[in-house]
């Protein structure tokens, strides 16, 4: 047998700056309406507090993991490796509050996925057939899962429908 035991921690400060549409977005219905200015549709995002401020959506992250291996030397030529990781991210802030969403589609927005644990156990192994390295056969199967893509949770902190607003204007006279 040859254990591994270890540790990965990573830990993480964001601050992104992402406002959809904050210089404006124009939809025209053909080239003709753009050509002579009319438009079908305008579409700006700003800050509500100050619509000259870029607000960042700004939180921190630590994910604590742990994990543990055997490889196994069964026979001179077989090996299995049964494995077993934990992870378990911790956000340290929660985004706004906003209760008529909350109210009209029943999901509150100041949650976030902070201290569920991620268990990714596996197993495998490694058969030298001949017993020189010539032939192997390997296979095994897992839970394994990447770092979490925390741009989408951003996301979460800067569209509770408190931070900006957001105006969808169809056929504008301007």
């Amino acid at each position: 047998h040859m254990l591994t035991i270890g540790t990965h921690n990573e830990f993480f400060n964001f601050a992104n700056v992402y406002i959809r549409n904050l210089y404006g977005y124009w939809e025209f219905s053909s080239l003709t309406n753009f050509e002579n200015g009319v438009a079908s549709r305008y579409y700006h995002d700003f800050y509500t507090a100050d619509p000259s401020e870029k607000w960042p959506a700004k939180f921190s992250v630590a994910q604590i993991g742990g994990y543990i291996g055997d490889k196994w030397a069964v026979r001179d030529n077989l090996f299995l490796t049964l494995g077993a990781r934990v992870d378990v991210p911790f956000i340290k802030k929660i985004p706004a509050a906003n209760a008529a969403a909350e109210a009209a589609y029943g999901v509150p927005t100041d949650q976030v996925a902070s201290g569920n644990v991620m268990f990714s156990p596996r197993v495998g192994f490694n058969w030298d057939v001949r017993g020189d390295k010539t032939t192997q056969v390997r296979g095994g199967v897992g839970l394994f899962s990447g770092r979490t893509p925390y741009v989408w949770i951003s996301n979460q902190f800067s569209n509770t429908g408190m931070e900006f607003t957001r105006l969808d204007i169809r056929n504008p006279a301007f």
